[in-house]
């Protein structure tokens, strides 16, 4: 079994020993801008090298995030943002943007990118175009069953690239990526990193109780690692760069265990391990988005509903005067734990208790800081929090400290090739493409013990008081291989050396923006529709063109539709690609990239919608490189930007 990443997230420095105490492979995190967490802490491009070298420095890798909508204006910061965290030793960026991943494909080709969540990568038809793209990885839609996933990871392992989904956090009501309710509201777009989280808000209808149907519980697949690794996920995630370090190292370790054990073949304690990750975040659990249930299960509607299924005590009797309360639990109770429950008013209420004495096997005396309305009698009560975790946590974290600011080490990748009857080498490349390498003398058969591998590794790493610190090293010794450490050691030396004087070299080419220029442009007027059977009037009135929508494409026969008129098929984005797209030999507005490419292949005319994120004039280049021959501009492209944005655009688009 292929030994799986597992991502933590990491909203501030604070956390990154949270990280790194709870056993992660790799960190996810995001500077001040184009980052879908603006409200985090994050991190700024002049601190981002020593945190990166901090993580390295414990076995960690670095993800940078990058994954926001990008205007025109803002794409040379947005690369020059880049290029900062590659710089500083990032090991991937995740983007969103397709204007952003042409600029970075082509200005900054070493950076290796992760196709973010927001781009709503549901269908195996997308990997082999986001493959053509560039990218590495894909981190799919958190709303898909574990047959779509395993779907997903067979058609991306064809394609050579890795794939990688959350298994914990946050969920969002719509696919990530396409809901628009914040933007339209509040003029905050999810897109641009901002979310105003409309989810979570209170609704009524008329007269009726206020309700949140639209709030989503929070999703937890502890119990489905074996499942999904059998699938062939590469790379788990674990949302929370809003939350703060105890529940980065709970969730973290939590995972690391459940990991470990299944591809061990071990029991894995996943009832007591849920029950430990409800106590670090107040949403009720759910895995209901893996067996493809998608119904009121998956919602918080009322106060109840943010409460566990099942609760973890009762309330015998309640002395609010006196601080003092009698409960029944099979579980033991101690100081630092708290409880939820419902009161009187039906709304979610909750006490801490300070002490904590056992009378029998399921009564307990305790002492309590009760700031609301007392429990009703026999009333349910819910664990919520045990401030052991956060005592556990900062235990681990501080045997993982952050160093003190100081000066930054650039990270080398360092490779040994020791061969015998060859020169020995040694290599080294700074994240800019500085590169260097030295070789000695040939290399001699041992007569003892074959080498050391680690030995050799710790030995080229150790660059002391130079301006380096190793991020990587690679070994290709032979078996019978004779290493000296001293001519090491005078290698690697020299090998500094000569790094530290060369000039530090631009880590991409410049960019220029596409030149822009008179165009002539004839106004033509479109008509969507879901019923065929208005074409005949809307043409009547002028339409050049009609849009359908609405319309079964995945039915056992295809739809009939007109010949007489300028039909095109709008796809949806949240759907498979249709079978039928060829059969129907009409243009194709293509909601997501496996439709576009599915109608390039089949030789049909594509409109690349508006939910591919034409924000800026890059990503019209890209869908029109991938065969678009018309686009509409993002549902978040303003008025008074469309002319600029119309004055370039590629021609024949």
């Amino acid at each position: 079994m292929a030994t799986p990443e597992l991502l933590a997230p990491a909203g501030g420095p604070a956390t990154l020993p949270a990280a790194v105490a709870g056993g992660a492979d790799a960190v996810y995190l995001g500077l001040g801008r184009f980052s879908a967490r603006a409200r985090a802490e994050n991190f700024t491009a002049e601190q981002l090298g020593a945190y990166i070298d901090y993580l390295h420095a414990h076995g960690l890798r670095c993800y940078v995030a990058l994954n926001t909508l990008i205007r025109d204006e803002e794409l040379e910061v947005a690369l020059e943002s880049a290029r900062a965290a590659v710089a500083a030793g990032a090991d991937a960026l995740i983007v969103q943007d397709l204007g952003l991943v042409r600029l970075l494909r082509r200005h900054l080709p070493q950076a290796a990118l992760h196709a973010s969540t927001q781009m709503t990568i549901h269908d195996p038809a997308q990997l082999p175009v986001l493959a053509e793209l560039g990218i590495r990885r894909v981190i799919l839609a958190r709303e898909l069953d574990l047959q779509a996933i395993a779907a997903c990871t067979r058609t991306a392992a064809a394609a050579g690239i890795a794939v990688e989904v959350f298994v914990h956090g946050a969920l969002c009501y719509a696919y990530s990526g396409q809901c628009l309710i914040s933007a339209c509201d509040a003029d905050r777009s999810a897109n641009r990193g901002v979310c105003a989280q409309h989810c979570r808000f209170a609704y009524r209808a008329d007269a009726s109780p206020p309700a949140t149907p639209l709030s989503m519980r929070d999703l937890c697949l502890i119990e489905h690692i074996p499942a999904l690794l059998e699938a062939g996920v590469t790379a788990f995630k674990l949302e929370g760069r809003l939350k703060g370090a105890d529940y980065v190292y709970t969730v973290a370790r939590a995972y690391r265990e459940a990991i470990d054990a299944a591809r061990a073949g071990c029991p894995f304690p996943a009832t007591e391990r849920r029950r430990e990750l409800a106590e670090v975040f107040a949403r009720r659990l759910s895995d209901a988005p893996l067996h493809g249930r998608r119904g009121p299960e998956l919602r918080q509607t009322d106060p109840s509903d943010a409460l566990p299924e099942q609760a973890d005590a009762r309330l015998l009797r309640c002395q609010r005067d006196h601080a003092r309360a009698l409960i029944a639990s099979t579980r033991p109770i101690r100081a630092g734990q708290g409880f939820r429950y419902l009161d009187a008013r039906g709304t979610i209420a909750g006490f801490l208790v300070t002490a904590a004495t056992r009378l029998d096997a399921e009564r307990w005396e305790c002492r309590i800081r009760l700031p609301g309305r007392s429990p009703p009698a026999d009333a349910p009560l819910y664990r919520n929090a045990d401030q052991s975790h956060a005592r556990a946590a900062h235990a681990a974290m501080a045997t993982v400290p952050l160093p003190p600011p100081g000066p930054r080490r650039e990270p080398l990748t360092l490779r040994l090739e020791a061969h015998v009857d060859q020169p020995l080498r040694l290599t080294a490349t700074c994240a800019d493409g500085r590169a260097a390498t030295l070789s000695g003398d040939p290399v001699a058969r041992a007569t003892g013990a074959p080498p050391d591998t680690e030995r050799l590794r710790a030995a080229v790493a150790a660059l002391g008081d130079t301006a380096f610190c190793a991020s990587r090293v690679d070994c290709e010794c032979d078996p019978t291989a004779f290493v000296p450490l001293s001519v090491l050691k005078r290698l690697r030396r020299a090998l500094s050396d000569r790094l530290a004087g060369m000039p530090q070299a631009s880590p991409g080419t410049p960019w220029r923006p596409e030149p822009t220029g008179a165009r002539e442009r004839t106004t033509r007027l479109i008509v969507a529709l879901a019923d065929p059977a208005l074409v005949p009037p809307a043409r009547a009135a002028g339409a050049a063109a009609i849009w359908l929508t609405g319309l079964d494409l995945w039915a056992a026969t295809p739809p009939r539709l007109r010949s007489d008129a300028d039909i095109w098929i709008r796809h949806p984005p949240v759907c498979p690609v249709s079978p039928h797209l060829a059969a129907l030999g009409c243009g194709v507005v293509a909601g997501q990239l496996g439709v576009l490419a599915a109608a390039r292949a089949a030789g049909l005319p594509a409109v690349a919608d508006a939910t591919l994120g034409g924000l800026n004039h890059q990503a019209l280049y890209t869908v029109h490189e991938l065969g678009a021959s018309g686009a509409l501009a993002s549902i978040e492209c303003a008025a008074d930007r469309f002319a600029a944005l119309a004055g370039r655009c590629p021609a024949g688009l």
